[in-house]
């Protein structure tokens, strides 16, 4: 009869007109004693919980902001899924897009990116109360999150190489070594923490570390070591960059550094504001960090998608058969230009005997070039 009396409940802005209201939508009651009721409620929670290092609770006080951070968080995190998974699909399906170590290297940090803002979305808040579960989704963030950050030190140090160092090193088997740095290290990092400190990725609020000294060791730690290793490297380079004579070779290095300097900074960045996340301030940083964080999938995809002019080109044939429909292309090779190729379409002529396949001829077309005909 005690537990009669028991509602789990949650508070919905959008009850009252806007006012806000409580409701049972959502929450159930899992166990209800003498002393202690246990509730289960599915909401969102922001992705500024992940360097909430002050412990700040995210049900006192006004829960406006709040709810600002978790509709961010929702919107940023979708978009930035489907923006990850176009990526990754156009590079492994373009093979030329992916032959390079660069590239390789940006496919692995993509589905390190991916798998990050999935887990954070589908399990950071509904596994909470689960007690292993909780665990399991915490320490796959911890572990995704640092896994994110080493790809980023490897293409820094690849830029490296290829760059600023006067005698090249060992290549042979570099993926396979970058992937045991990449992927290894973190989960040392990880097995280190969860032997020492298991009970510290069960969060009140979230499935997450505590905001205590092992959130710092174990995460805050690696992060800023990556970030002056990052940071060091592109100085580095950019110095090289302003040495190199050649244009073909500096254009080529240059458009390199503009990505990796942008996904870098963008990461940068939105861990400083994280770490500046204090006091009456603390909003303030929260919003620019879940933007910048919730984002990072667009912003991957406009850098290395959208913006350039390679990947356009590979697309450029696809897209003409998804838009025009039978429409096929043939290259024409022009004489005094053995390397460029020019797609002309064919064009279908109804062959007038009935029973045949009608007719696909390549029209020619005329230019302004020397090697064309003079007409009288």
């Amino acid at each position: 009869e005690e537990s009669s009396s028991v509602h789990c409940v949650s508070w919905n802005f959008e009850l009252e007109d806007g006012i806000g209201d409580w409701t049972t939508a959502g929450c159930e009651l899992v166990e209800a004693t003498n002393d202690r009721v246990k509730c289960n409620c599915t909401h969102a929670t922001n992705f500024a919980i992940l360097v909430d290092v002050k412990g700040q609770a995210p049900d006192d006080g006004d829960r406006s902001p709040k709810k600002a951070l978790d509709i961010i968080s929702q919107v940023g995190c979708v978009l930035s899924i489907i923006a990850l998974t176009i990526t990754m699909v156009i590079y492994l399906t373009i093979r030329k897009l992916r032959k390079r170590k660069s590239r390789q290297i940006f496919i692995h940090f993509c589905f390190s990116l991916l798998m990050l803002y999935v887990i954070f979305l589908t399990g950071v808040d509904n596994a909470k109360g689960s007690g292993g579960g909780c665990v399991f989704v915490g320490a796959l963030l911890h572990y995704l999150t640092l896994t994110t950050m080493m790809w980023m030190a490897v293409e820094a140090r690849n830029m490296y190489v290829s760059t600023v160092k006067v005698f090249p090193e060992d290549t042979r088997r570099y993926m396979l070594k970058a992937s045991l740095v990449a992927w290894g290290s973190p989960l040392i990092v990880l097995t280190i923490t969860l032997a020492a400190a298991t009970h510290h990725y069960i969060n009140d609020h979230y499935c997450f570390l505590r905001p205590d000294l092992v959130l710092y060791i174990g995460l805050l730690t690696p992060i800023g070591l990556i970030l002056i290793h990052n940071i060091v490297t592109f100085v580095l380079v950019m110095r090289s960059l302003l040495k190199v004579k050649e244009i073909s070779r500096s254009q080529q290095i240059s458009k390199r550094l503009q990505n990796a300097v942008g996904i870098s900074v963008l990461l940068g960045l939105t861990w400083c504001f994280g770490f500046l996340v204090i006091n009456e301030a603390a909003f303030a940083f929260q919003l620019i960090f879940c933007l910048a964080n919730s984002f990072q999938g667009v912003v991957v995809f406009i850098l290395f998608c959208v913006c350039r002019e390679e990947v356009r080109t590979a697309l450029s044939p696809y897209m003409q058969r998804i838009c025009c429909g039978r429409e096929y292309h043939l290259p024409i090779m022009h004489p005094d230009k053995p390397t460029d190729a020019e797609m002309v379409p064919l064009r279908r002529i109804p062959n007038s005997h009935p029973g045949q396949l009608p007719i696909w001829i390549c029209p020619l077309q005329h230019h302004s070039n020397s090697h064309e005909a003079n007409h009288t």
